[in-house]
């Protein structure tokens, strides 16, 4: 029992110094199967579950080979559990062509960890064709372009904020019947368009406003968007925007390799924005709570908290 005590004090040192903050450069203001866990050796020999990690980020390839390889090393380096990507992963159009050429050397290197949502990039090929060539049954398991999985205690939530999205629209039905069934305590959902945003050419986007409000009545945890090129974390808020202790955590992480978005006057409840630097968000799920890091190119880490307790 000692061993295992000192075991147990070791795992938890480990947790909290891989999830410590460096020094940053950047400019930051504060303000439905089962996925396998990967196993580790403990010091009795036997096999123990390691606790589930997820990297993210949006707006990632240009059309040419560029900063999202350093992103993709990110990952690499990471070695997480399965990976979120938020949309525009290619760019101009999100040709298969495309993706072939630029996305693939890098951030196809892990395509089969990857749990995708579409952007608008994707949708500028007719219906994305591209990108679900590319992707194929990841992309639109069941023949729908948004998904669930299933960790031990998550819910994991794929939508598509480029389609019909409405209170009545047959993905918002599906999305209310998932959320009714659920039975795990904590939930995160990502799609494209964030709900709220404090950049320069963007105030939040009504196109997630019904996802957010059934993740909220569902006493979700977590969102996750891309489409405007920066950093940010918000605080718990309702689907309205103001503060509220049962509501959603948004982070806006479309910082993945295609270019830098400034900030206006932060929206409320913005508690940290990061611009100029490419970077990826690091998650660590334990089974009722969570802890963050976004991890810039280099490798510094410029934000992160947790752990935070699921609803």
């Amino acid at each position: 029992r000692r061993w295992s005590a000192v075991y147990l004090v070791i795992v938890a040192v480990c947790l909290s110094t891989a999830f410590a903050t460096a020094p940053s450069g950047a400019t930051v203001q504060d303000g439905n199967q089962l996925l396998q866990q990967p196993v580790v050796a403990s010091s009795s020999g036997i096999a123990k579950a390691k606790l589930p990690t997820l990297a993210a980020a949006g707006d990632i390839s240009p059309d040419k080979i560029a900063d999202q390889r350093a992103t993709s090393n990110l990952v690499l380096n990471m070695d997480p559990t399965r990976v979120l990507t938020l949309g525009d992963h290619q760019y101009a159009d999100g040709t298969y062509a495309e993706f072939q050429k630029f996305y693939h050397p890098t951030w196809g290197r892990f395509r089969n960890r990857t749990l995708p949502a579409p952007g608008n990039h994707e949708y500028r090929t007719r219906k994305a064709a591209g990108y679900f060539r590319y992707f194929g049954d990841r992309a639109r398991p069941n023949g729908r372009s948004y998904y669930s999985k299933a960790f031990p205690g998550w819910r994991i939530i794929s939508l598509n904020s480029n389609i019909r999205r409405g209170p009545k629209s047959r993905q918002v039905k599906w999305l209310n019947a998932e959320l009714k069934q659920n039975r795990r305590r904590c939930v995160l959902a990502f799609w494209h368009h964030p709900r709220f945003s404090s950049g320069a050419d963007s105030r939040g986007d009504t196109r997630g406003e019904a996802f957010m409000g059934a993740l909220y009545r569902a006493r979700a945890d977590l969102v996750l968007s891309g489409h405007v090129h920066n950093y940010e974390r918000f605080g718990l808020q309702s689907p309205a925007g103001g503060h509220d202790l049962k509501g959603v955590r948004q982070f806006v992480v479309g910082t993945g390799g295609n270019g830098h978005y400034g900030f206006h006057k932060p929206e409320p409840h913005s508690q940290k924005r990061i611009t100029g630097r490419y970077g990826v968000l690091h998650l660590l799920l334990q089974k009722a709570a969570y802890r963050w890091k976004f991890v810039a190119v280099g490798g510094k880490v410029l934000d992160r908290g947790g752990p935070r307790k699921c609803h």
